[in-house]
């Protein structure tokens, strides 16, 4: 009788709640790159090992966000590729790289490259001439800076010899179409947006095949 008044009761009895979640603030630009932190944050994922994603609005810029994750403003940083987060390494920053969020696989399509304006360059191949003093729309501190210096190096060419073009992403191709820049470095969707009557003359599986472009950084 004991035991089964033990069972009833237990029976009866309200699950316990769920301990508290812990609030990871983590700061990244919304943008097609951060959907599998948004899609793991909706299917519940991150809930599962106790976390709750808090996304926060810090400058685009990575140089300017370590100084908020060094001080812990903010817990985690969405990132891009900057020469500035490695020369904070280099400073003694307690950042670090803790896991991949996006890189070029050499094995599939291309999705990520420098495209040329179709009415200027007549070949996916230009040469050093062609190029020349002309005008790209990329940041010579970026990814999108290292595949251009790795394309030039194939032409002889350094950084030194191109234009660098700061424009918003969501006015470059327009910018492309109308002559006000001569190349732009794009990843999707833009990179199969600006394609159309346009040439891909720098693969980034071509001339950066297994570059890490973009990352999850934490203070360890």
């Amino acid at each position: 009788m004991t035991l089964l008044l033990t069972v009833i009761a237990a029976g009866c009895s309200q699950p316990s709640e769920k301990a508290a979640l812990q609030v990871v603030q983590i700061s990244g630009r919304t943008s097609i790159a951060n959907a599998p932190l948004f899609i793991a944050d909706e299917e519940g994922f991150f809930a599962r090992e106790g976390i709750k994603l808090e996304f926060v609005t810090l400058s685009t810029d990575l140089t300017q966000n370590i100084p908020a994750l060094e001080q812990e403003n903010v817990d985690a940083i969405a990132a891009q590729l900057n020469v500035g987060f490695f020369n904070a390494i280099a400073k003694g920053a307690r950042s670090r790289i803790v896991a991949d969020r996006g890189h070029v696989d050499p094995e599939s399509c291309d999705f990520t490259g420098i495209i040329g304006r179709g009415s200027l360059f007549t070949t996916d191949d230009p040469s050093a001439a062609q190029l020349r003093g002309r005008r790209f729309a990329a940041n010579p501190a970026g990814s999108s800076g290292y595949l251009l210096a790795r394309y030039l190096s194939a032409k002889g060419m350094t950084n030194a010899d191109v234009r660098f073009v700061t424009l918003p992403d969501n006015v470059q191709l327009q910018a492309l179409q109308s002559g006000s820049i001569d190349a732009v470095f794009a990843t999707e969707p833009r990179f199969t947006q600006s394609l159309p009557g346009n040439r891909l003359i720098a693969p980034g599986n071509k001339y950066t095949p297994g570059l890490q472009y973009s990352f999850i950084v934490f203070v360890l």
